[in-house]
């Protein structure tokens, strides 16, 4: 199980290094990252997708991932000046 590990991340750290943000990932139907995942492990996104966000720092999501960071900011924006 550790070589399948590290044979995982080892493909999902080349396909990261190809983008500029991981938000760059998503060229379309066939490789969306949910796609992209089925091909490298038996990944189900309605159950290892909320199990892999709860990993991840929201802070370093925010820091790598710019639009998602504006929309996160505008949220918030929005809350602190009670328009939603």
């Amino acid at each position: 199980m550790i070589i399948l590990r590290t044979m995982w991340h080892v493909l999902l750290q080349h396909i990261m290094d190809s983008y500029p943000t991981p938000e760059d990932i998503n060229g379309g139907e066939e490789t969306a990252p949910s796609k992209r995942l089925m091909h490298i492990f038996p990944y189900e996104k309605t159950t290892d997708g909320e199990m892999i966000l709860e990993a991840l720092c929201i802070d370093d999501i925010r820091t790598r991932c710019p639009r998602f960071n504006e929309w996160m900011t505008k949220l918030e924006e929005g809350i602190r000046n009670d328009y939603f």
